[in-house]
């Protein structure tokens, strides 16, 4: 049994294998202008950091768009497995919707985790991080982890939001049960 690693997830998300018929081959030019967006949203967050942490607001964000993301993908997940399983399907084109949703969804629900964290670490930033590690600039280290925190969420909507669109394009192509 191959394995699958995080790695082959993100060459997949941002490298495009499909034939032409179903996307534009090679790199994901859409993916590379997602990241740009949320990194300027980051960064101009982190500008203009507002003097209330708003930490709590982005986890709980981050939590909602992770658990939806996660339902997505065990929603899809058996459907796939089974479409994989149909020799007629296999042979046909279409089954690249699947396979790129199936990489989306789980780049998603990874962006998330991570999302999440950076948003736990944002939480524990005024308490203890002086503390264990002696930072002196308390105020720099919590304004750059809420920017990267605030980027990555903005990020996850971008990914949900073609998520739904992707699969729409897999259910819409897979045969009928």
């Amino acid at each position: 049994m191959n394995g699958v690693s995080v790695l082959q997830i993100a060459r997949e998300q941002f490298y495009s294998l499909a034939p032409p018929s179903i996307a534009r081959p090679g790199l994901a030019w859409l993916q590379l202008v997602w990241l740009v967006l949320s990194g300027l949203v980051g960064l101009a967050f982190g500008f203009t950091a507002p003097t209330r942490d708003p930490g709590a607001s982005i986890l709980a964000a981050n939590a909602v768009f992770t658990a939806l993301s996660v339902t997505m993908a065990m929603f899809f997940w058996p459907r796939a497995i089974n479409m994989k399983a149909d020799a007629r399907f296999s042979a046909t084109d279409e089954r690249w919707h699947v396979y790129r949703l199936t990489t989306q969804l789980f780049w998603t629900v990874l962006v998330g985790i991570l999302a999440t964290g950076l948003a736990v670490i944002q939480l524990v930033i005024p308490d203890r991080l002086a503390l264990w590690f002696g930072v002196v600039e308390l105020e720099l280290t919590s304004t750059v982890i809420q920017a990267l925190s605030v980027g990555l969420t903005v990020y996850q909507v971008l990914l949900l939001a073609q998520s739904v669109f992707r699969l729409y394009a897999a259910t819409y192509w897979m045969p009928r049960a």
